[in-house]
């Protein structure tokens, strides 16, 4: 049981079909080289590897508001910013500033937590974190 798991009580876990959409486009790429085919598949498990250990920051994102400058200038402390978006509703969950799926918000101990509602198709994800490294 890791850290994560002992916090949440939920086991992390690897999404189906990552590793397989992952090795698939490491293939591809090194299906090019000269390599025997024993050496270009540790090449491929140590590209698939990599990939997975990457670390990507993961945004909650509860809601969004335009201001003009003129409203911004006049926050102070203990100004409130109120929202169109119901304080009940599902936040966003986003990688590379690509919404990937919904949560609601959790306490979890002392700090917060999202539980996710929804997921996005597994292509999808990869395809929106790949944006943030291809170039």
């Amino acid at each position: 049981m890791t850290s994560e798991s002992k916090n949440t009580g939920i086991e992390p876990s690897q999404p189906e079909g990552l590793a397989e959409a992952i090795q698939e486009k490491a293939g591809r790429e090194a299906s090019s080289a000269t390599l025997p085919q024993g050496a270009m598949e540790k090449e491929d498990t140590k590209k698939v590897n990599q990939i997975l250990a990457m670390k990507l920051p993961v945004i909650v994102k509860i809601a969004e508001k335009r201001m003009t400058i003129s409203e911004i200038l006049k926050l102070a402390h203990g100004s409130l910013i109120q929202f169109e978006k119901g304080a009940y509703q599902h936040f966003d969950l986003m990688v590379n500033n690509s919404t990937i799926g919904l949560g609601q918000p959790v306490k979890i101990g002392e700090q917060f937590g999202v539980k996710i509602t929804h997921i996005g198709d597994i292509t999808d994800t990869i395809r929106s974190m790949g944006e943030a490294v291809e170039p």
